[in-house]
């Protein structure tokens, strides 16, 4: 019988670790530990690029390609529970939010413009799907880039959208804001909202955030409370011009790293948040095998030939776009 080890893992897209267990997901996720034993490989669930962590080392996968939801322990290896969702979804967004006492996971995803949430309780395997209604005034959905709960339950979503002209000769605005959903009350509202022109490309697209900061895609961070934006890279010395495009990949709370993933090269970055500066960055072996995460003192990556591991720290050349 064929060993199954890191190196047979060829077509891995995206890396996600919790605890002492790692996920490769590509065409399957493949559950590992961090010391490179194989656990299970999921042969049901297909193109698993997003996925959220509950207590109880539990994961849960939106299994794109299969149209499923899926909750995996990642003691045993087990396929807890599988949720079939029906019918075609637009592309974006896809987010997962998790409440505060990790006990309900929301995904937020839309269909025809209209914004709409499914409500997963594993304890009860029951899932709800609720259409979110625009607060009054609001005459259109916009791009949403991040979703989260507040410690009030509270769904919370980061919205983007362009306010029509009411002239040719009327400046164009961006109108910002976090939109705010309880499953109790069927009316949304905005929990936080504003206006930037447009025209300023990606300073003002939000790459995550929180009740206090918003993340912007260029690695600035403006704050909620009083309106501030400061640079994340303030500390970086010798940056090349990078004009935005990043988004999350993880973040280490006790260390404070943040990886993030330029869009348009597909290399990985990792910012030292306490620091302010870069301190480390990885090009791809490929377009297909962009995903990396750090695991200890190593970064994983997908290739051709397996998983590799660079070192960590470690300096690539930074991409730059012109």
């Amino acid at each position: 019988m064929r060993r199954i080890e890191l190196s047979s893992v060829k077509d891995c897209g995206v890396i996600f670790t919790h605890g002492n267990s790692v996920i490769l997901s590509g065409k399957n996720p493949w559950l590992f530990r961090k010391d490179g034993s194989f656990v299970a490989k999921y042969k049901q669930i297909r193109n698993a690029y997003d996925m959220v962590f509950l207590p109880g080392n539990i994961v849960v996968m939106d299994g794109l390609a299969d149209q499923s939801y899926h909750f995996i322990s990642l003691d045993t290896g087990e396929l807890l529970w599988s949720c079939i969702k029906k019918g075609k979804r637009d592309f974006f967004p896809r987010k997962f939010a998790v409440s505060d006492d990790g006990k309900i996971v929301y995904y937020v995803y839309s269909i025809k413009r209209i914004l709409y949430v499914d409500r997963l309780i594993l304890s009860e395997r029951n899932c709800s799907t609720y259409s979110i209604p625009l607060p009054m005034g609001t005459d259109s959905l916009g791009a949403t880039a991040h979703c989260y709960c507040d410690a009030n339950g509270c769904l919370c979503m980061f919205q983007t959208f362009l306010l029509p002209q009411k002239d040719e000769n009327e400046k164009s605005y961006f109108f910002q804001g976090i939109l705010q959903w309880h499953p109790d009350d069927p009316i949304s509202t905005w929990k936080h909202h504003w206006t930037v022109p447009s025209g300023i490309g990606s300073t003002f697209r939000s790459c995550s955030c929180n009740d206090e900061y918003v993340l912007l895609d260029n690695l600035k961070v403006c704050s909620l409370k009083n309106g501030k934006i400061f640079d994340l890279l303030e500390n970086q010395q010798n940056m090349p011009p990078v004009f935005g495009g990043c988004r999350v990949q993880a973040y280490d709370d006790k260390k404070k790293l943040l990886t993030v993933q330029f869009s348009y090269s597909g290399s990985n970055m990792i910012v030292d948040c306490s620091q302010k500066k870069i301190v480390s960055h990885y090009v791809p072996s490929s377009r297909s095998h962009i995903g990396g995460c750090l695991i200890n003192d190593e970064f994983w990556m997908g290739s051709d030939d397996g998983i590799v591991k660079r070192p960590f720290p470690h300096m690539d050349a930074l991409p730059i776009k012109l």
